[in-house]
């Protein structure tokens, strides 16, 4: 049986049935749809947009297999309305009208085959165990989601479902499981997507523990060096003002820029009047030496190579703001990813921003500079290339409008706010 609703297009998400999400709305038609929705039977089918890019899309830029959903409760702020939507049903979009104020659209629900077949019940129990796994491993949920995934009265429908709503995917992804019909398929589908995101908490863990260890480490050293000052200090072996006059004297040899110089001797100062066992002097002491290690007077036009690897390499997820400061330095780079496939992708929008880059293949490229960047629209595939491309618009002359920032949020929540504090020029939109 079809109904008719309205139609309201979505940039970059999708909402599954059986979930709920908490959206906002900025767009006019949007806003009218939800409004004459919400005073009637509070029922809205939407759907995503092929393109994030497009304002106002028309039915040729919106994907056919939508999701039904009931407006639970709304809010209106000024511009902008935030609507919690429950998930009903997925639906077929049969055809499209457009009023004066937003689409309407016939829309008739796709029935699921929700068979419990012994083999479709030991894939919800597979599932479920490596949801659970994944939790452990540091995935985070909502509370209440985690608990409605565990529950065993869950329909495999609805498992499928919510596990599909809390997994990192791409849009597309995301619509290729809503569009998948077939229930057997689909728990398949959700559970290879979350295999591999495992594997990246796994070795996402793996690289914190080595971390942490080298943390500990460092610190344990930091306690026996100041053990050691104060025995000589008691011997009358101490040579702590000598190391402070030496640094100095490296400082003023080091040809900083003056601000820099400036800092290094208030912090040579500073290390002088601390106490033995305060643990800051190691790290006041490591960041002088690694100033007086930087080349300040020198000029390399030699070539830079950056290899990841896991620690104590190059961490892969440095690997992408290093490639953006890379287009601003001497001579040419050579950038090495070894440990992810796909993470270079990036790298061809830096190439219209104006940056200097030949991809070799899938893990080298190679990056000449100097470049002048110049402002441009993009579209943020993932969490670490969304944080170069941040980086990229900063340096870049003109205005940049980057999309999906909600993958951006995934690792730097609110970063806009802190860069302006920084004085960047940047805001959310």
């Amino acid at each position: 049986m079809q109904k008719v609703v309205p139609i309201i297009p979505i940039r970059d998400g999708i909402i599954f049935p059986n979930t709920d999400s908490v959206l906002t709305f900025g767009r006019p038609k949007s806003l009218a749809a939800l409004e004459l929705s919400f005073s009637q039977e509070r029922i809205v089918c939407f759907a995503l947009q092929k393109s994030a890019r497009v304002n106002d899309p028309s039915p040729s830029d919106i994907y056919t297999t939508g999701t039904l959903c009931r407006i639970e409760r709304m809010i209106k702020t000024e511009g902008e309305i935030n609507a919690k939507v429950r998930g009903l049903s997925r639906v077929k979009i049969n055809s499209f009208h457009e009023n004066e104020n937003f689409l309407i659209g016939h829309v008739e629900e796709l029935l699921e085959d929700g068979a419990d077949t012994p083999e479709i019940k030991a894939l919800c129990n597979h599932l479920t165990n490596e949801f659970r796994r994944a939790m452990n491993l540091g995935k985070t949920a909502d509370f209440l989601v985690f608990m409605n995934i565990m529950s065993p009265d869950n329909p495999p429908t609805q498992l499928a479902d919510l596990i599909a709503s809390v997994l990192d995917l791409k849009p597309t992804q995301k619509q290729e499981l809503l569009e998948t019909i077939d229930i057997k398929a689909r728990l398949e589908r959700v559970t290879e997507f979350l295999s591999k995101e495992i594997k990246v908490l796994e070795l996402e863990r793996k690289i914190a523990s080595k971390t942490a260890e080298r943390f500990e480490k460092g610190a344990r050293e930091v306690m026996l060096r100041e053990r050691l000052k104060t025995i000589e200090k008691e011997l009358g072996e101490s040579d702590e003002d000598n190391e402070i006059k030496e640094i100095l004297t490296k400082i003023k040899e080091a040809g900083m820029p003056e601000e820099i110089e400036e800092k290094a001797r208030k912090e040579a100062k500073k290390l002088a009047q601390m106490a033995q066992f305060n643990p800051e002097a190691g790290y006041i002491r490591n960041y002088l030496d690694w100033l007086l290690s930087v080349p300040w007077s020198a000029v390399s036009k030699s070539t830079i190579n950056i290899k990841t690897a896991e620690y104590p390499g190059v961490p892969t997820d440095l690997q992408s703001p290093l490639s953006v400061l890379l287009t601003q330095a001497n001579g040419k780079s050579l950038i090495f990813e070894t440990i992810f496939e796909g993470r270079l992708d990036y790298l061809n929008e830096l190439s219209r921003m104006g940056a200097d880059v030949t991809v070799c293949d899938p893990h080298r490229a190679i990056i000449s500079g100097p470049s002048g960047l110049r402002g441009r629209e993009m579209e943020s595939p993932d969490l670490r290339a969304g944080l170069a491309f941040i980086i990229a618009a900063l340096v870049a002359k003109g205005k940049s409008i980057i999309h999906n920032v909600y993958n951006i949020d995934r690792g730097y929540e609110r970063i806009e706010e802190r860069l302006r504090q920084l004085g960047a020029d940047i805001k959310r939109i």
